[in-house]
């Protein structure tokens, strides 16, 4: 399965906010996202898209985005958005898996010790075609909170880099 991780960083204006009821959300991300997906489930037309990310929040925003956009509607029913956990036992051809956190916050518990890696397995194993993450490493390697996550940060430094050629900065994808 392809794999690619979209480099979105502080500098393109990537920033994790907490929400009143302890959720997250970071609106350049999901404004990514979601042109990402509406390109994917435009290119063609049989693919079905998911959209995944740890956080209820950042779901909220991503749908009302979505909306917004008032996609055409052969794209109706093509793109599901959810939380990690919405996604078990579902599947779809394109996997966008939104990572949401920056420099701004500690990184989130959900993305700590076993639950993380819970998490990472089911984000990872949901796409059947193409696998597109969307965040910042660095968050997880150096950020507060790093310590606390095991097999995401091993998958990101270990099997992502622009010398493998499977990084690409949000830049460069001209969105």
């Amino acid at each position: 399965m392809p794999a690619v991780l979209v480099s979105l960083r502080a500098e393109d204006g990537s920033r994790v906010e907490q929400t009143p009821n302890g959720s997250r959300v970071n609106r350049e991300s999901a404004r990514l996202v979601v042109k990402m997906a509406i390109y994917y489930a435009k290119s063609e037309v049989h693919l079905q898209i998911g959209i995944i990310t740890p956080y209820r929040g950042q779901v909220s925003q991503i749908k009302r985005l979505l909306r917004d956009k008032n996609p055409p509607k052969h794209l109706d029913g093509r793109i599901k958005i959810g939380t990690i956990h919405a996604f078990q036992g579902s599947e779809a051809d394109v996997i966008i898996w939104d990572l949401v956190e920056t420099e701004h916050l500690p990184v989130g518990r959900l993305y700590h010790e076993d639950v993380g890696s819970r998490l990472t397995n089911v984000a990872i194993s949901r796409a059947q075609g193409k696998l597109l993450i969307v965040g910042d490493v660095n968050v997880f390697v150096t950020n507060s909170g790093a310590n606390k996550v095991k097999i995401l940060k091993g998958i990101l430094v270990n099997k992502f880099s622009e010398k493998i050629g499977n990084v690409v900065s949000a830049r460069e994808l001209g969105y």
